[in-house]
């Protein structure tokens, strides 16, 4: 017989403004916390209670310095965590520029989908369905991780 969740169980939900809240409240909680921007992975998996219930849940999507997406001839491309895949497939430079990045976010699920799900979540979730990854290995692109320890570049797999 399967049972059939349709409630979340309960936590704490804390939408931090900025990175460095997220980063405290990540750390008091000690990995007891979950963090969501899109939600998309992490919501289902709580409904069917596939993973532990987290004592807090630290929703970044109110983060927006992580929402963005830049160009520049020296910088290059540069998109923020939050930056969703709908946002990656629709951008003009992308297009233009990264058509291989654009065309693997269009194959993310659904338009639904695309429109909360973020490119972060696609990378950090390392599920199969992890479809900008291959692009950005392709295009040498390069991760800037964050921690309330410290802060480093992921350089690009030769």
């Amino acid at each position: 017989m399967v049972t059939f969740y349709r409630r979340l169980p309960r936590f704490d939900y804390i939408a931090p403004k900025t990175v460095d809240e997220a980063l405290s409240l990540l750390s008091r909680y000690k990995g007891k916390a979950k963090v969501i921007a899109g939600g998309t992975d992490l919501v289902p998996k709580l409904k069917r209670r596939q993973i532990e219930t987290p004592s807090c849940i630290v929703d970044l999507k109110g983060i927006s310095d992580l929402d963005c997406i830049r160009y520049d001839e020296k910088d290059g491309l540069r998109f923020g965590a939050l930056t969703t895949s709908r946002a990656i497939e629709t951008s003009p430079v992308i297009k233009g520029k990264f058509t291989v990045l654009a065309q693997a976010a269009s194959s993310i699920g659904s338009v639904q989908v695309r429109n909360r799900g973020t490119v972060g979540g696609n990378i950090c979730n390392a599920v199969p369905s992890a479809d900008t990854a291959p692009a950005l290995l392709t295009l040498q692109a390069r991760l800037k991780i964050v921690s309330h320890k410290a802060e480093s570049d992921l350089p690009h797999i030769p």
